[in-house]
This record gives C-alpha cells, sequence and structure tokens, in this order.
C-alpha cells in the first residue's frame, strides 16, 4: 500500500464520517424544530383553540429551560400525522407539559433540611462523646 493510497482511504472514512454526524444532527435538529413548526401553523394569538394555548404553553415551557423529552416530540411529530384529527395531538401535547412542569417542579423544589439523629447540633445520640468513639455511660454500679 502506497502512503496515498492510505491517505485517501482514511480522508474518504472521515469524510463519511463527519457527512453521517452531520446528517444526525441535522435530524436531531430538524426533530427539534418540529415544536417551532406546530407553533406557526397554530399561532393565532390569545384567542386561539385548544392546540394553540397548549403549544404556546410547551414553547414558553422549553424557552424557560424545561424542554420535552425525545419521546414527547416523537409523539407531537406522530400526532401530527393524524390530522385532521387534532385529539392525538392534543394528548401529545397535555402530556408534554406534563413532562415539562415536572422538570419545573424538580427544579425548584427547595432542598430538605439534614436529618439530625439524637436531636443535638453535632448528630449524635444523646451520651455519645465526639471523637472518642466511646460513651459517657457508665455501666454498671460504677460508684
Amino acid at each position: 500500500m502506497t502512503t496515498q493510497f492510505w491517505l485517501r482511504t482514511v480522508t474518504a472514512t472521515l469524510t463519511a464520517g463527519f457527512v453521517a454526524a452531520g446528517s444526525l444532527g441535522a435530524a436531531a435538529l430538524a426533530h427539534a424544530d418540529v415544536l417551532d413548526d406546530l407553533a406557526g401553523q397554530y399561532d393565532t394569538g390569545s384567542s386561539g383553540g385548544q392546540v394553540s394555548k397548549l403549544i404556546h404553553s410547551v414553547i414558553k415551557l422549553r424557552a424557560q429551560g424545561y424542554g420535552p423529552s425525545k419521546g414527547n416530540l416523537a409523539d407531537i411529530q406522530t400526532a401530527m400525522d393524524h390530522r385532521p384529527n387534532e385529539m392525538p395531538l392534543i394528548k401529545a401535547l397535555q402530556s408534554t407539559i406534563a413532562f415539562q412542569q415536572r422538570n419545573q417542579s424538580r427544579m425548584n423544589a427547595t432542598p430538605q433540611s439534614p436529618v439530625v439523629i439524637g436531636g443535638t447540633p453535632g448528630g449524635l445520640p444523646p451520651g455519645i462523646l465526639p471523637n472518642t468513639g466511646g460513651s459517657s455511660i457508665t455501666m454498671g454500679g460504677g460508684r
């Protein structure tokens, strides 16, 4: 094998890899654009119907950082194929909002304070001395 042949083979392999990676990225981007396309189709302002209001909520939550899952996006895409019947789309959007709101609740949950065992500030039960491994409880009739 010559060096030129080897270089052409490596270059062709890398190029094919980059093209495949780019098409995967484009597919993911196109999949995410489903929401934007849907919002454009149903954007009728505040007087919109149920689908319009649901997609508005999904977009608003996504803008706040609570995006839909890949499964939610797939369900929305599948539901769009069933139009003019909007019930599958309504269910998919409601499911997406529920997912986004769960994530929002998890992110906004206040951390719980740590459990104190024995009610002492150090967390040790009464009678246990810290850093000694022992206790101050006398055993037997130690007078």
